[in-house]
């Protein structure tokens, strides 16, 4: 029978080398005090647990972690500042010169702004430098560039084509229709590529950082519209380089655009030709002379039916002027179609943590103890003499100073001998030593004499008759320490390696595929390819399967494995098998 006693760590003394000393510590723990002072936790309790869970986990630079002992109750705060996306490094490329992401995705947000609201005025330029102003053919005209707009002035009025080019279907093809106009509205509204900027909140994700807090090389962006780029910072260089394109091509599409809004030849007695190498348009009117088409071209809006170009441009920017997702864009187009908007604070921990707490935890053995069987062995092993290797401080024998003490005063004897008086003071631990026949003029002499005894040698003649010389200078003053080439003397600290060697741990670990389990419940043998000395080892036993694993048949060159399930395993099982005691580094 064992008993164990309830008394504070610091009142347990310190074992002697190769032991331990079993207690019940005030905190309400088994412990054991090794012989170097320290303390092992033989018991733990559900807090104890909590607080070593508490303790495992700490903060990092994007998580804030948080242990309240008294609820057990662990928070995971993400440190937004860590995740600021202008903390993101962005390499300035092209006409780019911003360093971080946020500040390169302003830029080019500037530079489209900037192309878009120049663009019209860009097209009206182009248009007026087409056509050559003054008169030709009998048309004269001329564009007012602050009000962008053109005035044209028949001076040959009086034809009666009027009538017919009122009637006609579409006499102004550069007029766009109300059918026309709606069918860009329609392109438009059936855009996929979030024409509005649609933001990350606006679609519900307000919420989630989609971002990597590395570099923008690193962070994944997903392809839309006619952008290919797969990352953030090969899609600003894929923007920069369209808008480049835009910005040097901005005319020349102008250009075109105006020559294909003009229908070539003659139409209701109008002729237009339209010089791409110039840049130029030729108006013939056929019908000179109509008196109407002076009265025609100055009404403010001769054909209501039609839209004219800034009526169309107005429905157009309301709708680009929406705020509220009028294309109802989802978070996949936004590239954030695999993240649930839920807020970092509540988020539940990775499948990977939770692996990671239950390898923490052994079903088998909750508490970690080891069996009567096991404890009485190590008892065993403990006091067997044979077991105890090395070497123990003086300070930890309770009664080595008081013995030695007394034996170095038993080897003196007591009295005067030879003129030299020896007394010992047993309760100071003082030896008193008095010369008899100091002063006398015969040991004045002799401790004055420069050699007093010449039948011996000093240290010089000693080195100087001795010593070989080859010895001397070859090798130092000793004998240098061995190498793995040169031989030489054995260092303390080689012997002290060697002396532990016989005590070395034996760890020995494999796995078993699962197909090798047979049997209900379901168990598997291990054979060691070099049995140990005995069966003082412990065994661990982890499985890709969920599974109380235990063994049982614990002998010197095997033991078995045992499932305690009846069904089919997955996946193989790992073991580790470690002898008892201490590894010699």
């Amino acid at each position: 029978m064992i008993r164990i006693y309830e008394i504070s760590a610091s009142a347990v003394l310190t074992p002697p080398a190769g032991r331990a000393r079993i207690f019940l510590d005030t905190d309400g723990f088994i412990k054991a005090k090794l012989d170097d002072g320290s303390l092992i936790v033989l018991s733990v309790t559900p807090e104890y647990i909590q607080d070593v869970i508490g303790t495992f986990f700490g903060d990092s630079s994007t998580i804030d972690f948080t242990y309240d002992d008294s609820g057990n109750v662990a928070t995971m705060d993400v440190i937004q500042s860590a995740l600021d996306i202008t903390q993101i490094p962005n390499t300035p490329s092209g006409n780019l010169s911003a360093t971080n992401v946020q500040d390169a995705l302003n830029e080019l947000q500037s530079s489209i702004d900037t192309i878009g609201a120049t663009a019209a005025e860009v097209a009206q330029d182009a248009i007026s430098d087409a056509i050559s102003a003054g008169t030709q053919d009998g048309i004269s005209v001329s564009y007012n560039d602050p009000a962008n707009s053109f005035s044209f002035t028949n001076t040959d009025k009086g034809s009666v084509a009027v009538t017919a080019h009122e009637a006609a279907l579409d006499p102004h093809p550069q007029y766009e229709t109300a059918a026309e106009a709606q069918a860009k509205v329609d392109a438009h509204a059936n855009l996929t590529n979030n024409p509005h900027s649609v933001t990350k909140a606006q679609v519900g994700l307000g919420n989630v950082q989609n971002v990597d807090t590395t570099i923008a090389a690193n962070i994944v962006n997903v392809p839309s519209g006619n952008l290919i780029a797969s990352t953030v910072q090969a899609a600003l260089n894929e923007l920069q380089t369209e808008v480049d394109g835009i910005s040097a091509s901005a005319t020349e599409v102008a250009q075109d655009a105006t020559a294909a809004a003009f229908a070539a030849g003659t139409q209701d007695g109008v002729t237009v030709t339209y010089n791409d190498v110039a840049n130029s348009l030729s108006i013939a009117n056929v019908d000179k002379g109509s008196t109407a088409v002076t009265a025609h071209e100055a009404a403010l809006d001769p054909h209501p039916q039609y839209e004219t170009s800034a009526e169309a441009q107005a429905k157009v920017d309301a709708h680009a002027n929406l705020t509220n997702n009028p294309h109802n864009v989802t978070k996949a187009q936004v590239g954030l179609g695999n993240v649930d908007n839920t807020s970092d604070i509540n988020k539940p921990i990775s499948t990977a943590t939770q692996a990671a707490l239950d390898l923490k935890y052994d079903a088998s053995n909750p508490n970690g103890y080891e069996t009567p069987a096991q404890l009485n062995t190590r008892d065993t092993n403990n006091r067997a003499r044979a077991n105890h290797t090395g070497t123990q401080l003086s300070s930890t024998i309770s009664d080595f100073t008081e013995a030695s003490q007394d034996s170095v005063a038993a080897a003196f004897s007591a009295g005067t001998q030879d003129g030299v008086s020896v007394t010992y003071n047993d309760v100071a631990n003082s030896l008193s030593i008095a010369n008899i026949d100091k002063g006398t003029i015969a040991v004045t002499a002799h401790e004055a004499a420069v050699d007093p005894h010449p039948q011996y040698l000093t240290t010089t003649e000693g080195n100087a008759a001795y010593t070989p010389i080859s010895h001397v200078g070859s090798g130092g003053t000793q004998h240098a320490n061995a190498t793995t080439s040169v031989s030489g003397f054995m260092s303390a600290a080689d012997k002290t390696k060697l002396d532990g060697i016989g005590g070395a741990r034996i760890i020995k670990s494999g796995s078993v595929a699962a197909g090798s389990f047979t049997g209900a419940p379901r168990t598997a043998t291990v054979t060691f390819g070099t049995a140990f000395p005995n069966t003082n080892y412990s065994i661990h036993v982890t499985g890709a399967n969920s599974r109380s694993w235990s063994f049982q048949s614990k002998a010197a060159g095997s033991f078995v494995i045992n499932s305690n399930a009846n069904g089919a395993l997955s996946g193989e099982v790992t073991w580790t098998c470690i002898s008892y005691g201490e590894t010699v580094e």
